[in-house]
């Protein structure tokens, strides 16, 4: 929500405006949402977490993940990040959705469909912006340069001792859990999900 923060002076349209206060809410309520599993499942070092979670700030560059200490700087970069950014959030949640931590699974769903409208929104813009035809191609594509590799880079390393426990512990499933028929390659988790990403 803090990288976005600058970009009300500028919104395009009240269309435009609306999508970016309702997409900060809902940003921040996921956050609200995750501290709140913290706090009622673990107790006094639940709260702990809950703390440190919320006062993470963007702008002092103290998030756990990068992407989400990089400023959004303007309208374009919003969409490209929206479009990007919110797609990996999609897998993310849906492999959470998973979970044998029944508490952390059942809250995934509301989150699910917000970040549909978060794409929905990254989507639009950029389709919007390319209609147009007044910002060049290679302006546009300095923007996908910049949050593709990051949304990739959100998957974690290859071959992850943390993404082969999750799995193990139940904690997440794959992204198409429910579809696969073989069975997961516990090596290469993060691998198969980024495949799947840039599919």
């Amino acid at each position: 929500m803090e990288q976005q923060r600058h970009l009300f002076e500028t919104a395009p349209s009240r269309y435009d405006y609306l999508s970016l206060v309702r997409v900060m809410t809902e940003e921040m309520r996921h956050g609200w949402q995750m501290s709140h599993i913290l706090i009622t499942q673990f107790g006094r070092s639940g709260r702990i977490e809950a703390q440190k979670l919320l006062e993470r700030r963007a702008f002092t560059d103290d998030r756990l993940l990068g992407a989400f200490n990089e400023i959004v700087e303007n309208w374009l970069d919003f969409y490209t990040y929206t479009q990007f950014v919110d797609r990996d959030g999609k897998f993310q949640l849906t492999m959470l959705s998973y979970s044998g931590f029944q508490p952390l699974a059942q809250s995934m769903i509301p989150m699910l469909k917000e970040e549909s409208f978060h794409l929905g929104t990254g989507n639009s813009g950029l389709r919007r912006i390319i209609q147009a035809g007044r910002i060049p191609v290679p302006i546009i594509q300095r923007y996908y340069n910049k949050w593709l590799p990051t949304s990739f880079d959100l998957f974690g390393t290859d071959h992850s001792s943390s993404a082969q426990w999750s799995y193990v512990w139940g904690l997440k499933g794959r992204y198409n859990e429910r579809d696969a028929r073989e069975t997961a390659d516990k090596d290469h988790l993060n691998e198969a999900s980024r495949e799947l990403y840039r599919d």
